[in-house]
């Protein structure tokens, strides 16, 4: 790590119903932290699940004094959960990191290595190939190419574990609480002109349950960022 950039970063962890993935997921980013951050806060978002997945929560936080715990009392969304936890973040970067445990210590160690060098890094899959379903694939090529047809971008991928400098992700209005949150947000501090760096990374195939990508509600919600991008709004 380059010891002239102090990386604190806040990892902001939305989970629906993942009580059997939660602990693996934080103990991922436990390690990531340790190896390439100087000081960082795990700030789990509990979407309105109906498992158990707060008490495995709360059973961490009482047991790491960086993990904090936030819940909705309903399920609000994907970007919903992400606004939460951007609320309550206190550090200089913040990272969204899905609670479903699909991304290693590595991949993540490999995304927090350029933190700093610009003010948004942008992870890319290079092996969802193998660790996604065809229909998954095709889902997220054609949203990435609607997308930077809409937006004049060129963005390899919109919905992974992007870093931000917290002020300036904090000083937009995101308006979705779906799956297209991390889109709105990207297509307007680009179009500020703030920098970014794309990183390509592993991430793991999910093990049992199934995404919640593919939702009605999500998809209603994409096409409402999709129509604000068209005209501007």
């Amino acid at each position: 790590m380059n010891q002239d950039i102090h990386r604190s970063v806040s990892f902001i962890v939305p989970a629906l119903n993942e009580a059997e993935r939660i602990s693996e997921t934080v103990s991922e980013i436990v390690k990531a932290a340790a190896e390439a951050v100087n000081d960082y806060e795990i700030i789990l978002v509990d979407d309105g699940s109906t498992d158990h997945t707060v008490e495995v929560m709360n059973s961490l936080a009482a047991n790491n004094e960086h993990i904090h715990v936030v819940c909705h009392a309903s399920n609000r969304g994907m970007g919903a959960a992400y606004k939460t936890g951007l609320k309550c973040s206190q550090m200089t970067y913040v990272m969204l990191i899905p609670g479903d445990n699909q991304f290693p210590a590595e991949s993540i160690v490999s995304v927090l290595s350029v933190v700093g060098k610009s003010d948004i890094v942008i992870p890319y899959h290079v092996n969802a190939s193998i660790a996604r379903s065809f229909r998954r694939r095709l889902l997220s090529d054609t949203f990435t190419s609607i997308a930077n047809q809409l937006s004049g971008l060129k963005i390899p991928y919109y919905n992974g574990t992007v870093v931000h400098r917290t002020d300036i992700v904090k000083g937009i209005e995101i308006k979705t609480d779906g799956f297209a949150y991390q889109l709105e947000a990207l297509v307007k501090i680009l179009k500020q002109g703030k920098s970014y760096e794309t990183i390509g990374i592993e991430l793991k195939e999910r093990e049992g349950g199934e995404t919640k990508a593919f939702h009605w509600r999500n998809l209603a919600q994409v096409i409402a960022v999709f129509l604000r991008l068209l005209f501007k709004k």
